[in-house]
This record gives C-alpha cells, structure tokens and sequence, in this order.
C-alpha cells in the first residue's frame, strides 16, 4: 500500500500540467486502468485481501481519477458504482478492487475443478475434500483456501455444463441445456430426492421419469432437453464450460460481471463515445454530458456550493444539463456562429 500510494503521487505530479491543459481525466482514466488498477493483481490471484485494503485501494483510484489531494479535494461528479462498470454499460471500465478479487478467486475455483491432474489440484482437493461440485467447499482451513471459497459462488454462476454421459450432471439444478438451471424456469412440486438425480438417470427411465413432476414440462423446454446429444455408453467425462468465454474457457471480464451482479450487455452500448474519432478530454465530456453530470448550476445548487440554481448567462432559468448544451440563447448563438447551418 505504500509503494501504491507513492506511486500516485508521482504520478500525480507529472499531470499537473496535462489537468490544467484539461484533459488530464482521461489520462488519468487510462492510467488508473494500466496501472494503478493492475498493481495488486498479483497478490489478487492466490488471496483475498482485507476489506481495509479494498477500501484504500479504490479511494486511491477515485482520487486519481477526478484530480483529488490529501490537501485539496475535487468534486467526483460520477458515483463510483457507475465508474466501475464495463464501459458498454455507460462506466470507464475501471474495476472495483474487491470485485476484481472475488473474480480471480473464481478462476482459481474454475482451475481447482478443470485441471484435474495438477498436483497442486489433487492435493487441496483431497485435503479439504473438495472432490463434489454440487456440495459448497468448507470455508475453513489455510488462508488461501478461504480465498477460494469466497470465489466459489462466483464460479458456480458462471459454469454450465456440456453433457457426454449425463452422470455429473443434476438434471433440475444445474446449468446443462441452457444458460439457466431448469428449476429457475419451471415453477411447480416434486418430491425432494428430484432434486439430486442425474441427467442420466432421469432420461434412462424415460417416460416414467415425468412421474417425478406433478405437471407436465413446457414443449419448448421439453424440445430443447431432448436436443441435447447425450450418449450413455461414453466413457467420456461431462465437463465444464464458462458461459461469458470463448470457447467455454474461463472469462475474467465475465466473472467480474457476476461479482458486480451486472448484465453482460444492454440495449444501450456506450462504447460509441470512446470509439468516435475526437480528443480524449471531449469523449469525458460526452461522456459526462451522457450521465448528466456535468458541473451546471442546477448540480452545484443540489450539494451546496452555490447559492442559486439559475442559469448565469441569461437568467431566465434553472441552468440544467439540457438548458446549458441547448436552451440557453448564449449556448445557441455561440452554436449557431460555430455551425452556421445548424
């Protein structure tokens, strides 16, 4: 924490004169996201840190990023719940440390129960008898097994199952024809030993296997159910696949998405603002302006800081976000010198 935080304030020192130029943000957008954000990552990987530590390391971000000192704080215009999102969610895809935590600890499950014939695999599954998916791990034992426990929920969102024999596989709880479990989508009675049968034991009764449900399943469910190629005389494993990752290999970004319980993607990409062609410090801006949060009277008036909410310019109104960029008659004339054909 210390080497961190003398980093930033080196780093601080050498965009004095870029914040003053104006566009330091987004510098130090880019730099909390390469550097800042990536120091701790390599103790990330095998512990989990103190939530003090997660505490000081997002603050020393946040102050970063909007230009804030130990002796002179700034305004931070957006919460860091926004920040901290993907940037197709509207956020500038800066990771909040104790997500980015439990994350990686996911990936150590998803490891712990792909990589079977690794040594170090074998001796903490046996030690901590870790050897069933289905049951949660034990939360006791060596710091580092706790760490990976904390992961554990992460890691069981995110995996869904490729079916070859059917025998690892529990046909109602887990992951297997679709993204989402069976009992997340069908809502009704059935007796509770239901609840730990096999993909391959349900589908080897067959048709006597629906008795188990006191209702019948939707066609379209039951369409996609049988589908699914399953051979029961494999002698081939079930295995693992993540859903948010290419080719079913564990996806960082996506188990960071679990963590933060976000969406993977919205109807609304905001990656259009970073994508256009323009200066980084107006891509801030319209970014800002996206949020509505930029630094208008209207904003000031709400935390205290001025006393009146009208607009400075024309006085005729409460200078909002829309009022400032639009309504204002200065803000159009100004618009109109500049785009005559506007």
């Amino acid at each position: 924490m210390r080497l961190l935080g003398g980093f930033w304030r080196l780093i601080q020192a050498s965009t004095d004169k870029d914040q003053k130029l104006g566009w330091g943000n987004a510098m130090c957008v880019t730099l909390t996201s390469s550097v800042l954000a990536t120091i701790p990552n390599f103790y990330m990987q095998t512990m989990m840190l103190p939530a003090s530590v997660h505490k000081e390391l997002d603050q020393i971000s946040r102050n970063f990023i909007w230009g804030s000192e130990p002796d002179s704080r700034k305004l931070h215009l957006v919460n860091w719940q926004t920040v901290t999102q993907p940037r197709v969610l509207g956020g500038l895809g800066i990771k909040s440390s104790k997500d980015a935590n439990l994350a990686a600890m996911a990936k150590l499950n998803w490891r712990l129960y792909t990589e079977k014939n690794s040594l170090w695999v074998g001796l903490l599954r046996n030690k901590y008898n870790a050897l069933n998916l289905h049951n949660p791990p034990s939360n006791s034992g060596s710091p580092m097994w706790k760490a990976i426990t904390k992961g554990f929920d992460i890691f069981q969102a995110g995996i869904r199952w490729i079916p070859h024999n059917g025998v690892n596989i529990l046909f109602w709880k887990d992951c297997w024809f679709s993204d989402t479990p069976l009992v997340s989508q069908v809502y009704g009675p059935h007796i509770q030993d239901f609840d730990y049968i096999t993909v391959s034991e349900f589908l080897l009764v067959g048709v006597d296997a629906l008795d188990l449900i006191a209702y019948q399943l939707p066609k379209d469910i039951l369409d996609q159910i049988l589908a699914v190629p399953i051979s029961f005389s494999s002698n081939r494993d079930d295995t693992l696949s993540w859903k948010g990752g290419l080719d079913g290999s564990f996806s960082p970004s996506h188990a960071y998405l679990i963590a933060r319980n976000l969406p993977p993607s919205t109807k609304d990409d905001w990656r259009w603002i970073w994508k256009s062609q323009t200066f980084p410090k107006i891509q801030t801006f319209i970014w800002l302006l996206s949020h509505e949060l930029l630094k208008c009277f209207e904003f000031l008036n709400k935390l205290g800081i001025t006393p009146s909410a009208t607009c400075p310019r024309c006085h005729a109104a409460v200078e909002s976000v829309e009022h400032l960029i639009r309504d204002c008659p200065v803000s159009v004339s100004i618009l109109v010198d500049l785009l005559p054909g506007l």
